[in-house]
């Protein structure tokens, strides 16, 4: 599955600078686990095909400057030379403990390799025959796989609403839309959820695991566009799938996927099952002869490795809960590339082998989407290529198959930091090996810079939550900025890194300024609304200034020094200020306001620290600091608004009394407009909900 990101925003400005600085001391603080030395890396080749052997592909020239055609493969020695550079020099800078990388091409294995760790204590290297790596959101590629499996045989239609195929309890209501969703777009993330996914999406505790039947009646996220409309990558939508076809076969999804995939495939050491005590109401659990091959999960503290608990992801196990061992992961992208054919049997059928290779839906002309739930890659050459990745708190994977070459590549990390590599490793391979190489990025168009109102501002993802605490750090962590440069190219940041596109000829859309990736925008009346990433696995919404960060920010800043100011102004004044009753409520009504924003703030302030580690948002949803911030802050916003009723006895004061100063009305009253404008923006933000957590 594509787990939740670390809290790494891309705000801008002095929240943004704020946030990172307070993560960044709180990693580093963080305590150190042993260190160990690199072990040599674990390696084998096949000596068999893993199948029988494609046919010979056409002869086609290679491209201009690239090393090989087409139809040629790869030299073993080179490709393991070049995988072995490429993996090491990621492990180094990125702190992976473990790796391992499997390479098919024309029907057989040619590269099985393991890297660094499975475990520290005792010190165990990877094994690529028996290291199982947790592979996230690939598991939903064998899911897919069996729903087309079903359409193939007739016990589901791709057009046929889910509801068709699900048991009462796990039906989807309408949500105030007049379509209902179909199967096929779930395959194509289309249904239109929302995504609330702190706190639901794996567990760290093997007494926390549910059934998929009860995790989907607890946890249905609301409708909140018409299905069909827009991609925007949903677990709980892939899950929904899984339960959808095992009632249709009338058994449970591990069961269904054990004997239709994985045992036809040969594929011994995979399992959606995860290493539980037996208990009533769940699957049957990993075998315990399995489990002792499960690699464990790591996350680089900076200055050491430190070992994280399991995952558990069975209560959403179409969606995620796979391990597998890259041999494994060899047979089925063989088996994917051979179209579903393993030896005499065919695994599945040509239908559903032209499915996983055909698009079904995408964001926008141009760009790449969804192959019946495989993501759809453009690769140097270029050239399309088919596949998934995969990402868990702790273990990043990336699958890719590229029929023009007969190629596959699997590559996962046991590290939280292992995303580079895994994202890079097949664009490297078919760059170095298939690809002419571009001798400098593309250029700019002289003409944009003009048109920079156009495109420039941020946008938040249509992936997140709608409501609640949820929705208030979405709009903190999932913005991305748009910026336009004199050079004529475009740069979207997103978590502090940014990337460049240039115009492709068509209006509104960007290609890679290197790579071959392609975005979109949607104007309306000339400016872009909405942005359309690569892949279609969601899109940007333009945001005005009432929901950017420095607004909010800035809103807080001043909110949190006007307090200190008023515990300042009570010490200095002490009581010998003449005050009207009226200004003697108000100025105590203040003062308890004032402490509640500061001490909201520093509630606030600790849950950022403890949240350095992303596994406190994913195991650990909604934070008790979290809770008090929220429940602190919305105290202070609904005590601002008495201190505004209180407004006209502070200006109007007493005959007898000379109150206050016009000065020291002033400040009061601008203490409690900010009060009030603060709190207004954090209940748009959604800040102000801590019982939805």
């Amino acid at each position: 599955m594509r787990a939740i990101p670390p809290l790494n925003p891309a705000l801008g400005g002095p929240l943004r600078a704020a946030l990172t600085a307070i993560l960044v001391i709180a990693g580093l603080a963080a305590s150190a686990s042993a260190q160990v030395p690199n072990p040599p890396a674990r390696r084998h080749v096949a000596a068999r095909p893993a199948s029988p052997a494609a046919p010979p592909a056409p002869v086609i020239p290679p491209r201009p400057g690239a090393r090989l055609a087409p139809g040629q493969p790869i030299p073993v020695p080179e490709l393991e030379a070049f995988i072995d550079g490429a993996v090491q020099d990621a492990r180094a800078a990125d702190h992976i403990a473990g790796a391992t990388v499997a390479v098919v091409q024309n029907g057989q294995v040619v590269l099985l390799k393991g890297y660094g760790f499975a475990h520290l204590d005792p010190s165990t290297p990877v094994d690529p025959l028996a290291t199982l790596f947790r592979l996230g959101s690939i598991s939903k590629t064998f899911t897919w796989i069996t729903v087309l499996k079903a359409v193939e045989t007739g016990r589901m239609k791709l057009d046929a609403p889910v509801n068709t195929y699900l048991p009462e309890g796990l039906r989807l209501p309408d949500g105030g839309f007049d379509k209902p969703v179909l199967v096929r777009q779930l395959m194509s993330h289309s249904a239109g959820f929302e995504a609330r996914e702190f706190g639901r999406l794996m567990v760290d505790r093997p007494e926390e695991v549910r059934s998929l039947s009860a995790y989907l009646q607890r946890n249905r996220p609301r409708r909140v566009r018409d299905p069909g409309e827009l991609s925007s990558y949903s677990n709980y939508g892939a899950a929904l799938a899984g339960a959808a076809v095992a009632t249709a076969d009338g058994q449970s999804f591990e069961t269904l996927v054990e004997r239709q995939v994985l045992a036809p495939l040969g594929m011994q050491h995979t399992s959606f099952r995860e290493p539980y005590p037996e208990a009533e109401g769940l699957p049957a659990p990993m075998d315990p002869g399995l489990a002792q091959g499960l690699s464990s999960g790591f996350r680089w503290t900076g200055t050491a490795y430190e070992t994280r608990p399991f995952e558990y992801v069975s209560q959403l196990a179409p969606a995620g809960s796979a391990s597998a061992t890259a041999m494994d992961m060899a047979r089925y992208m063989t088996a994917l590339l051979n179209g579903g054919q393993v030896g005499e049997t065919a695994v599945w059928g040509p239908a559903t082998a032209k499915a996983l290779q055909t698009t079904l839906q995408a964001n926008a002309p141009g760009l790449n989407g969804w192959a019946h739930g495989f993501m759809e890659y453009s690769l140097p050459g270029p050239f399309q290529a088919f596949g998934h990745d995969g990402d868990t708190l702790s273990f990043n994977a990336n699958m890719t198959t590229v029929p023009e070459l007969g190629l596959g590549i699997f590559v996962a990390a046991n590290t939280s930091t292992g995303a580079r590599l895994t994202q890079r490793l097949a664009g490297d391979v078919v760059g170095r090996f298939y690809a002419g190489r571009r001798d400098a990025p593309r250029l700019g168009a002289q003409n944009l810079a003009s048109r920079r109102a156009d495109y420039e501002g941020l946008y938040l993802t249509t992936r997140r939550a709608q409501g609640g605490l949820e929705k208030f750090i979405g709009r903190l962590t999932s913005l991305s900025a748009v910026r336009v440069g004199d050079d004529g190219r475009l740069t979207i940041v997103h978590a502090g890194r940014g990337r460049s596109f240039v115009p492709d000829g068509v209006p509104g859309r960007f290609v890679a300024a290197e790579g071959e990736d392609r975005i979109a925008f949607a104007p309306v009346q000339g400016q872009a609304q909405m942005l359309f990433t690569p892949g279609s696995l969601s899109a940007g919404e333009r945001v005005g200034w009432l929901y950017h960060p420095i607004v909010l920010g800035v809103s807080g800043g001043l909110a949190l020094a006007g307090s200190l100011a008023v515990f300042a102004g009570l010490a200095l004044r002490g009581s010998r200020e003449r005050q009207a009753r009226s200004q003697v409520a108000a100025s105590r009504t203040q003062a308890i306001g004032a402490g509640l924003w500061i001490v909201a703030a520093i509630a606030f302030t600790i849950w950022l620290l403890l949240s350095a580690d992303p596994a406190q948002l994913v195991f650990h949803w909604p934070s008790p600091w979290l809770l008090a911030a929220s429940w602190l802050a919305l105290a202070a916003a609904v005590l601002s608004l008495f201190m505004a009723f209180q407004l006209p006895g502070v200006w109007r004061g007493e005959r007898r009394v000379a109150g206050w100063t016009g000065w020291r009305k002033l400040r009061h009253t601008i203490t409690v407009l900010v009060y009030l404008v603060f709190g207004v923006l954090l209940a748009g933000w959604g800040a102000l909900q801590p019982w939805t957590g």
